[in-house]
């Protein structure tokens, strides 16, 4: 009886076992025994709980809550827990009620699944408020906040997190609280619990790529023009590195050589006026990284080839680790901030038996290298001017860009637009602000007549918000789209303090045109199945919005300088979707509960 309405209810909503255990995390092999008749769950289980959740938010999804109220017989729906006690009593019914509640764990405790949860769990032990922690640790208030609701989590190997875990241990210390410790982590000793503490909050981020991308986005987001103010000027940079000149050497040895070679040619670019560089090399960072010296001058030198308006194109080695990858991203942004680099990454395999090196400025110098991995300060840097090797080398690095595909595009914020949509495939923001795609014309009129905006600025922002709309629109029509958003504080709101989506326009929502473009939000959720408003407690990034789809990740700063990365490698971008789920898993609603959550603004 169970099995044949599980099976019906499957049915009546197009979902298999599969799609019911990604909806909630459940094993699909269990819910598939549930539907052959193998496994009868207990009647108020949290199995069956979990069942009844991943059919109605598969059911939402697809736009079947009508046909699955009609096949249970719940009439009017009024909320999303009765739809789906009506829905457990349905699977039961006719049955004997034989199967008793699961006891709960002897010991009562909760167990806490994701690094917000336990980070909040311990704070609330340490009977400590963001401020006290923000205070003791150095940390802004609003990001310890952010740790707690699971919007952020610092890398495992950070300062932060090592600060953060340091001060907590102690505290727990202080008041006696190691054995209550204890329980939450589920150990029995008090002392080891304070010593592991660490381990135990970041255990479920040991897997999980977020905190890299995240350290990436913060960087972008804190990004600040004036931090070039501490660069060389660039003749000091380009001085030799140990006081002595190249004396003619056609050559250089070791990590110290190539940093020597790299100088002189940056320096050479500089001095006879090269128009551009084209840069390969798939050794390892150390040479770069290792000397905290030699790379001020370098970004000084590359700084300052930028600003005489040298064009840059850049091969990067992807053949590393995520963190290293995003470390060189991260290295090169105010490079990148100027909009003068293009930078790809070759598709070709790389040979781990040798390690290559090529820095080219066409008609000017040139740094060679082919060297056996491993060899240290044998390996060799050759240094060449002649027009001849220097015209062979352009076609070589030439015939490696044919092999390569763009990794970070730069382009001005409102340029971005995104790729076609794709059927069955989607588009995911992380917004600090509802979005302009979904404001309403007169949400727009009304801002836009408050802030004296003249035509030129109406016609602009009129432009942009309907080329935004008709993206919207193409992809839920072919695919989806999942917005996840921080919605209103009531004091900001009633105070001017929310910000509209409105680039170049420095504005606030008023109560009344925020209720308008919360209605947008959901009668545009009632028409369309196909898309998602995930309400956020705060913005994850607050100068930063990211726009992910099937091909790219794209990251736009709200603040000067305004430009939109355009990341486009799939395993960058698949950390970029792991993060959004991340989220979305842990703020998804069902429709009902959206309606209700967000008709508080109306």
């Amino acid at each position: 009886m169970f099995a044949e309405k599980l099976r019906a209810a499957l049915r009546c909503i197009g979902a298999n076992t599969a799609d019911i255990g990604r909806a909630v995390g459940m094993d699909p092999s269990g819910v598939s025994r549930m539907s052959s008749g193998a496994r009868v769950p207990a009647r108020s289980g949290r199995s069956v709980a979990r069942l009844a959740e991943g059919l109605f938010l598969c059911a939402d999804e697809r736009g079947k809550l009508p046909a699955l109220c009609e096949l249970i017989g719940c009439g009017v729906v009024s909320s999303a827990d009765g739809l789906k006690d009506t829905l457990i009593e349905w699977l039961y019914d006719g049955m004997e009620r034989q199967y008793p509640r699961r006891p709960k764990p002897a010991d009562g405790v909760r167990r806490y699944q994701t690094f917000g949860e336990r980070f909040s769990a311990v704070m609330n032990l340490c009977e400590l408020s963001n401020v006290r922690l923000a205070r003791m640790t150095g940390l802004d208030p609003s990001y310890v906040s952010r740790f707690r609701s699971g919007l952020r989590q610092p890398n495992r190997k950070s300062r932060v997190a090592e600060e953060v875990t340091a001060v907590l241990s102690s505290r727990i210390r202080e008041i006696g609280a190691a054995e209550e410790l204890a329980k939450l982590m589920r150990i029995e000793d008090g002392g080891e619990a304070c010593d592991t503490l660490g381990d135990w909050l970041f255990d479920p981020a040991r897997l999980d790529p977020s905190p890299v991308i995240e350290n990436l986005l913060e960087n972008i987001d804190q990004f600040s023009p004036d931090r070039e103010t501490r660069f060389l000027p660039w003749e000091t940079a380009a001085s030799p590195l140990h006081g002595e000149g190249s004396d003619g050497r056609p050559y250089f040895r070791g990590e110290d050589g190539l940093r020597e070679a790299v100088l002189l040619f940056l320096g050479t670019v500089i001095r006879e006026g090269g128009e551009e560089m084209l840069l390969y090399s798939d050794e390892g960072m150390d040479w770069m990284v290792g000397d905290a010296a030699f790379r001020l001058r370098w970004a000084s030198l590359m700084l300052e080839c930028v600003r005489r308006g040298v064009r840059i194109r850049i091969i990067h080695n992807l053949d590393r680790d995520l963190s290293e990858m995003t470390d060189a991203i991260t290295s090169w942004l105010p490079l990148y901030m100027s909009g003068r680099i293009s930078s790809w990454y070759c598709r070709k395999v790389r040979d781990s038996r040798f390690t290559h090196t090529l820095f080219l400025c066409p008609g000017k110098a040139c740094v060679e290298a082919c060297n056996v991995t491993g060899i240290g300060d044998s390996a060799l840097y050759r240094y060449h001017t002649d027009p001849a090797l220097l015209t062979l080398y352009e076609k070589a690095f030439e015939s490696l860009l044919g092999e390569s595909k763009p990794l970070v595009r730069i382009v001005p914020a409102e340029a971005f637009q995104t790729e076609e949509a794709e059927a069955g495939r989607g588009m995911t923001v992380l917004g600090t602000a509802l979005s302009l795609a979904t404001m309403p014309d007169e949400v727009l009129d009304s801002i836009l007549t408050r802030c004296g905006a003249d035509d030129a600025v109406r016609e602009r922002v009129t432009e942009l918000r309907d080329r935004r709309r008709e993206t919207l629109m193409r992809y839920l029509e072919e695919g989806c789209v999942h917005e996840c958003i921080p919605t209103a504080d009531d004091e900001d709101l009633f105070a001017g303090r929310v910000p509209a989506d409105i680039p170049g326009v420095n504005a606030a929502y008023t109560p009344q045109e925020y209720a308008w473009h919360i209605r947008a939000i959901l009668d545009l959720s009632e028409r369309y199945v196909t898309y998602r408003f995930y309400p956020l407690p705060d913005a994850p990034f607050v100068n930063t919005q990211i726009t992910l789809t099937p091909s790219c990740a794209a990251v736009s700063r709200l603040k000067q300088p305004c430009v939109t990365f355009v990341i486009s490698h799939p395993a960058i971008c698949g950390t970029f979707v792991s993060y959004s789920n991340r989220l979305k898993d842990q703020y998804k609603t069902d429709k009902l509960t959206l309606r209700r959550t967000l008709e508080r603004y109306l």
